[in-house]
């Protein structure tokens, strides 16, 4: 038999995630695909009876091999059938303008300061005054009005106007929200003002969500109305119903930055905590004659209803889905192996919805789980600590690293920084997050005590704050996180293929497991001198698409200057989520952050205001005018311009004759409104020999001067 035998889930999960990942690759399902796995069902039936019959290794060996490869076409199968746009009619397949269209809002409200947003799943399309069914989700975004208040799960909306395709990340390295709503099966979005859509009735489309959502609600108000502060209430709601409308952003960027996000979102580590709870107050029944079952039906029936009350994201239905298996396995009296066990879960929730598998946070705790089963036991054993409290403190930082090492590579691959005081900060956010969330699940359960659950909604106020005050003190202390760490998709695997090795070398005690891993780490440091000694020789132009902003970016090889706008700066996240990816990339840590219209010349860049206001900039052998001014009679000609940038609506005379310079481009950023980016396109319509570039539709103009 193979070795592998005793891990059946280990290797179904591999061959179906091949299966997906190949879909994803291919995007559409070939005429061969069906009748071939058609083929390979039939054939492993065959040949598995003709084992059993003539009691053959070899053939139940063939047999495995053949299953494997129908469970990589089912995998393949199953993500086309669970891909929206497979459908023919889903809404991605009709271009004509839509004029009405209908639906029903399947998701959550989340509620943000200034507008509220969820998904309406599409019933019904109106095009040329005729309705037609469609299939397919909207993304929608209304301002924070009274009417959009109203709006819950299952309401049924009749919408003005036609939804947009989700575009694509105008700047080069930046959130592909596009991407992230297609792994939700979500191709359009639409901004909504309060006149244009009506509210038709209301018809949930999934009553167990329906109430799930009611429940939620219900628990939420509890919190709100026993917690004194808002800022503790809104962490108090993430922490322990997965609610994260009302989290502060600082209190978001100080635990990103700390490594204890994790807390803050329902995840394995609060259905852990439920379990081990349960099982100390109920899991002796266990042992008593007759109680066996008993146990485990209340067991599996509070930690399942503590996922349908977080609405079963990915995490928590792992870690509801995991658990259930250990204690099921526990009551049948049959060893669990836990690498087998969390395959399992992961192959029953990739066969609900193959699109988990693209999911950052379901390949974290995956990972995490599996870095806590392995590296935990060996690290642990590095010390022997005899006292209790110590131990337990050892227990806990040896888990911290074991899941911290797991996860490292795809850490630095999605979020491009290490928090240097992850596990200071995690002694303290697990156990204080740990008594909170016993605090809130006490809350919860005595919310008809008023007395009672505002004593305990003041204990979970303070135990949040000190938690705050810990990790607001860690994240400044000094190198508290590193940050700008860019890893491309192949270094990433290449970090595992490391770690891999070393553990199998350390296993098996065989050099040429060490001769690999040396290999891989050469290959590693070769790509890494080789992007260095690219980034020393790199120049770049860069006007950057931004909202109501102007943002430009000069780039020589680490060093940056960004020549940015009042507005651009008026918004802090500008930079974070725009520009900054793009910077990482080039190898660019700390801009130089110069403001337009106020900078006068410097080292890195000359710039002269011209009579008219608006400025010249020279960098590089390039000459840039910047105008958010009138443009009016001076000689555009005579300055031999490289690029015109064009901002704040500014009034371009019709005078101006531009064909005199062939090597013009002009750019529109996104500080100009819809009806003047279109007049100028009309404008330089006539300008033939001029080049016309709008950063709202084209994204970022990113300009490579010679090395």
């Amino acid at each position: 038999m193979l070795k592998w035998a005793p891990y059946p889930f280990l290797r179904i999960v591999f061959f179906f995630s091949a299966g997906i990942l190949t879909y994803l690759r291919v995007d559409r399902l070939p005429a061969y695909i069906l009748p071939s796995f058609a083929a390979l069902l039939l054939s492993y039936l065959i040949i598995w009876f003709l084992a059993r019959f003539k009691k053959s290794a070899d053939l139940h060996n063939l047999a495995g091999i053949v299953a494997l490869l129908a469970i990589f076409l089912a995998g393949f199968v199953q993500t086309h059938f669970r891909t929206a746009k497979s459908q023919p009619n889903n809404i991605s397949h009709y271009p004509e303008s839509v004029a009405y269209y209908t639906g029903v809002v399947n998701d959550y409200i989340i509620h943000k300061p200034n507008s509220v947003s969820t998904t309406l799943a599409l019933t019904k399309i109106k095009i040329n005054d005729k309705w037609q069914w469609v299939s397919g989700n909207v993304r929608l975004s209304f301002k924070n009005e009274g009417k959009a208040k109203v709006l819950k799960y299952g309401t049924v909306l009749v919408i003005k106007g036609a939804p947009q395709f989700v575009k694509a990340p105008l700047n080069p390295g930046q959130f592909n929200y596009q991407e992230y709503l297609a792994h939700q099966q979500i191709y359009h979005q639409h901004y909504l003002n309060a006149g244009q859509f009506l509210v038709a009735g209301h018809q949930p489309p999934n009553w167990l969500i329906y109430y799930s959502i009611r429940l939620r609600d219900f628990l939420d108000a509890t919190l709100r109305q026993n917690i004194p502060s808002a800022r503790e209430y809104g962490i108090a709601t993430a922490l322990v119903l997965g609610i994260k409308d009302y989290l502060p952003e600082d209190i978001k960027t100080t635990y990103a930055n700390t490594g204890t996000m994790h807390v803050l979102a329902v995840s394995g580590l609060h259905v852990a905590l439920l379990f081990w709870v349960l099982n100390f107050v109920i899991g002796r029944w266990s042992e008593r004659q007759g109680y066996k079952v008993l146990s485990f039906i209340l067991l599996l029936s509070f930690i399942w209803l503590y996922g349908f009350v977080t609405a079963l994201s990915a995490s928590v239905l792992r870690a509801v889905v995991m658990f259930s298996f250990i204690s099921g396995a526990k009551i049948l009296r049959k060893q669990t192996n836990m690498y087998n066990t969390l395959a399992a879960a992961a192959f029953f929730l990739l066969l609900q919805n193959p699109y988990f598998l693209l999911d950052v946070g379901f390949q974290l705790s995956f990972l995490a789980v599996v870095g806590i089963v392995y590296f935990q036991p060996k690290i642990y054993a590095w010390f022997e600590v005899n006292a209790w409290l110590p131990d337990q403190i050892w227990a806990l930082l040896s888990t911290s690293l074991a899941a911290q090492l797991a996860v490292l590579p795809l850490s630095f691959y999605y979020f491009h920084q290490f928090p240097v005081y992850f596990l200071l900060a995690n002694i303290a956010a697990v156990f204080l997050s740990n008594v909170a969330l016993i605090l809130g699940f006490l809350l919860l359960g005595f919310y008809w005590f008023p007395l009672v659950a505002a004593l305990l909604g003041k204990l979970l106020a303070g135990i949040l704050m000190l938690m705050n005050l810990i990790s607001g003190f860690l994240v400044k202390l000094p190198l508290a996180v590193i940050s700008g760490i860019v890893i491309s998709q192949t270094q990433a695997w290449c970090l595992y293929g490391m770690l891999f090795l070393v553990c199998v070398f350390l296993v098996k005690k065989q050099l040429w497991y060490f001769a690999v891993f040396t290999t891989l780490v050469l290959f590693f440091s070769v790509q890494q001198l080789a992007a260095a000694k690219s980034r020393l020789q790199q120049r770049y132009f860069v006007v950057y698409h931004t909202p109501q902003s102007t943002a430009l970016g000069f780039v020589s090889g680490t060093q940056a200057t960004v020549l940015a706008d009042s507005a651009f700066y008026a918004y802090p996240k500008n930079l974070q989520y725009n520009l900054q990816p793009h910077l990482w990339q080039m190898g660019v840590s700390q801009p130089q952050l110069l403001r337009l219209a106020t900078t006068s010349a410097n080292k890195v860049l000359a710039v002269a205001v011209l009579p008219d206001g608006n400025e010249l900039i020279n960098w590089q052998g390039l000459k840039i005018l910047y105008c958010r001014k009138p443009l009016r009679g001076y000689a555009v000609a005579s300055l031999k311009l490289d690029y015109m940038v064009l901002s704040n609506n500014a009034y371009v005379s019709p005078d101006l004759n531009f064909n005199t310079n062939s090597k013009l481009v002009v750019v529109v950023t996104g500080a100009n409104y819809k009806s003047y980016v279109r007049k100028i396109k009309a404008r330089f319509r006539a300008e033939t020999a001029v080049k016309l570039y709008v950063t709202e539709e084209n994204g970022a103009l990113q300009v490579a001067l010679p090395k």
